[in-house]
């Protein structure tokens, strides 16, 4: 929660919007929720009709971000300020994976160079089939330092029932 408390965060590959609804939750100053412009309805739909409740009064916006986009595209939806980059299950397709790395270099040197400052960038991954991901990892490594902040559930899978569920990373880049 103090990691999100007051600040300002953009999700990327927002899905049906449940982290971007937790962030505010947690107390995130600001939340823009981002994703292809086919998913868009659904997500506004649970943001905004589903989650109405949790996000009311609160600074949340739900845009279209296409991976790989031009700086312009990029510039002309982001807030004046984005302290926290959130990725969340987004290393799956290794077609998407440059496009997400471009996209997360623009945003984090639009900031550098207009805001001196540096959003940090937080992935989430489930472990599925590790090429796919360590390409994905490559490619972050030549822009950005890697950090591992929680790996797999270890010893509390067996406390959590969590026998199936593959284990996930956090990093912070």
């Amino acid at each position: 929660p103090e990691l999100l408390r007051g600040k300002s965060v953009l999700e990327l590959g927002s899905g049906v919007g449940l982290l971007g609804v937790a962030a505010c939750l947690l107390g995130a100053r600001s939340v823009l929720l981002t994703d292809i412009p086919k998913a868009l309805p659904l997500l506004r739909y649970n943001v905004f009709e589903e989650n109405a409740v949790h996000v009311t009064g609160k600074n949340v916006r739900v845009e279209a971000l296409e991976w790989g986009s031009d700086k312009a595209c990029i510039k002309h939806i982001l807030p004046d300020k984005v302290d926290i980059i959130v990725c969340t299950d987004v290393v799956y397709d290794a077609c998407a994976f440059l496009p997400l790395v471009k996209t997360l270099i623009d945003v984090t040197d639009y900031f550098a160079e207009n805001h001196d400052s540096v959003p940090l960038v937080l992935v989430a991954y489930e472990k599925r089939e590790m090429y796919p991901a360590q390409m994905f990892f490559e490619e972050m490594l030549k822009y950005f330092d890697r950090k591992v902040l929680f790996q797999g559930w270890g010893s509390m899978r067996s406390d959590l029932n969590m026998d199936t569920v593959d284990d996930t990373d956090v990093f912070r880049f």
